[in-house]
């Protein structure tokens, strides 16, 4: 028996809404995967914060001066070495940075944005990356043997 064209047009119908349903499902399941990607990254840069905290607050401060922890110093010193461009920027280009540095890249420059010495800092998942220093960066090692100086001679005035 022919379908009528009540039949045909309510099969239609169905079909259409069948459709719009999938294609909502499949939206709300993409926004979901994206918030949680977000949240998941969001996750990651909190703990490399804590972590580049705890580090940088466990240091100690000598003359006034916070001291670099020794992996810190290690980029500071290539760093240094490399290519400064204008404004105080610097690229994976400019720098020669060895492999058991970049290996945890962006927690090396979270801890110089929280040590002072860099203003900002963007990696990426290609490990290319871009960072602005600040000037007290490039003389952090005169500043630190000054600082020591003054307070070996401090403590040794303090002792007599």
């Amino acid at each position: 028996m022919a379908k009528s064209s009540l039949e045909k047009a309510l099969e239609k119908y169905q079909k259409e809404a069948q459709k719009n349903i999938k294609k909502q499902i499949d939206a709300e399941k993409k926004l979901a995967d994206k918030q949680r990607r977000e949240a998941e990254k969001q996750a990651r840069i909190t703990a490399r914060r804590e972590r580049a905290a705890s580090i940088v607050n466990g240091q100690p401060t000598i003359g006034g001066m916070k001291i670099l922890d020794s992996a810190s110093e290690e980029l500071v010193s290539f760093i240094c070495k490399g290519n400064c461009r204008d404004e105080y920027r610097m690229t994976n280009n400019d720098v020669d940075i060895p492999t058991y540095l970049e290996n945890d890249l962006a927690l090396e420059f979270e801890k110089l944005k929280q040590y002072g010495l860099i203003s900002q800092y963007r990696y990426y998942i290609t490990g290319c990356w871009e960072i602005t220093i600040l000037p007290c960066l490039l003389d952090y090692f005169e500043r630190k043997e000054k600082a020591i100086m003054e307070d070996k001679q401090s403590n040794n005035t303090n002792t007599f």
